[in-house]
Order: C-alpha cells, then sequence, then structure tokens
C-alpha cells in the first residue's frame, strides 16, 4: 500500500494495497469477516460500559469498530501474519512526487495517520 499504519486499526491510507494470492487465502471471506466484527464490536462495546478501557486515543465509532462499509478497510490487515511493506516515503509537508516512492518494511512513520489521536490536554 501506500502508507501503513497499525493505528487505530491495521490499514493502508486511501484502502490501496497489494497482496499475494497465499496471504489472501489465509482470510477470511469478507462477508465472514464482516460479521465477526460485529460480534466484536458487541463485545468491546459492552467492554467500554464496563469501563475496562477508555476511547480516550480514539473514538468510538463504526469506523474504528469495522462496522458495516468499514469492514472492508480493516479486512486486509486482519490476519496475524501480515507484513506490511508500503512505497510512501515522504514526510507530511513534502508534495507528492514519483521520485518519493521507493517500498519499505512498515510503519515507517508514526503509529497513526495525522490527527486521529487526540491529543487534546487532560485534566
Amino acid at each position: 500500500g501506500t502508507e501503513f499504519y497499525p493505528l487505530p486499526y491495521s490499514h493502508f491510507t486511501g484502502n490501496m494495497f497489494s497482496a499475494t494470492c497465499e496471504y489472501v487465502s489465509l482470510l477470511l471471506p469478507p462477508q465472514t469477516f464482516e460479521n465477526e466484527m460485529y460480534g466484536i464490536a458487541g463485545d468491546a462495546f459492552l467492554a467500554h460500559l464496563r469501563t475496562q478501557f477508555t476511547t480516550e486515543l480514539f473514538a468510538f465509532n463504526p469506523k474504528i469498530l469495522g462496522l458495516h462499509q468499514h469492514s472492508a478497510k480493516h479486512w486486509i490487515g486482519g490476519h496475524p501474519d501480515l507484513k506490511p511493506c508500503d512505497v510512501f516515503s515522504m514526510k507530511e509537508d513534502q508534495k507528492l512526487m514519483s521520485n518519493h516512492f521507493s517500498l519499505s518494511i512498515a510503519p515507517r512513520r508514526g503509529s497513526a495517520p495525522p490527527g486521529h489521536i487526540d491529543t487534546g490536554d487532560r485534566e
């Protein structure tokens, strides 16, 4: 993919990726994966209500939980054998140019895309 981030969930920005057939064969079928995500989201919601964890860093919403159309964004990174690489080596303030692409093991920048972690002051 162009850029890989492990947080707030394993994903490639722009939803572009390439993968071997061998890796994809390890994944659950997309519809099965989506159904499983509903079960996981339900468990996470109950744990959140029981205050077993907080949502101070990331919003607790369908995108983060991989619900509905968002399950597709979680799907390709949904196997423990994932070995992500990306091709986007530039920093945030650089312009996109073809000479900035270079394949590398990911992640090679911050853990989450800019603006995805709440860094507001807390008391």
